[in-house]
């Protein structure tokens, strides 16, 4: 069994707000360099009717 150290738990608790930020920064980047930019909302109604 592999266990982290108190200090490698520290270490990672506060560590995990900056590497979600980076991610999150690298995604957004990526969307833009395919051109991707803004966001897409999508709403239903139900089902429509004939006339």
């Amino acid at each position: 069994m592999v266990a982290l150290t108190p200090s490698g738990s520290r270490l990672r608790d506060e560590l995990e707000p900056l590497h979600r930020e980076m991610r999150e920064a690298i995604a957004r980047v990526m969307a833009q360099a395919r051109g991707v930019d803004g966001v897409l909302r999508v709403d239903f109604l139900g089902p429509g009717r004939a006339s």
